[in-house]
């Protein structure tokens, strides 16, 4: 008996449905750990992205011994840390610094994950039939 694939990553609507919800727009999500891709339904205009990044801290820098050093010497640096605006200071000095430096150090992680996801997407596009 030959074996049949099945891929849980597609959407069916009616035109009716497609009518009426024309704004919307479904993505495939890159995933590793599953057989399938996950899909996000959203508005077309919703994912827009702003211009301004998002600091997100990473859990690779704290294998560095250094990393603990480039934290101390924002937080150590005499800022007001009593006050909120002045927490809120400390906060971004100390993204901007572990920015830097993480760039310095591993280069820009962002760019190299959206390379690899990329290149997933292509390779999960490519067995279209979920054979590999």
């Amino acid at each position: 008996m030959d074996r049949v694939y099945l891929r849980l990553d597609r959407a069916f609507a009616t035109l009716d449905w497609l009518e009426l919800f024309c704004n919307l727009k479904f993505h495939h999500l890159v995933n590793t750990t599953f057989d399938h891709c996950p899909l996000l339904l959203t508005e077309a205009s919703s994912l827009r992205r702003s211009k301004e990044r998002r600091f997100h801290f990473e859990a690779l820098w704290t294998t560095r011994a250094n990393c603990k050093e480039v934290i101390e010497e924002v937080w150590n640096s005499g800022s007001n840390l009593d006050t909120p605006s002045g927490f809120a200071a400390g906060l971004k000095q100390c993204s901007s610094a572990l920015s830097s430096w993480s760039i310095g150090v591993y280069g820009h992680i962002s760019k190299k994950i959206e390379e690899k996801k990329k290149y997933l997407h292509k390779l999960t596009m490519q067995d279209k039939e979920g054979q590999n």
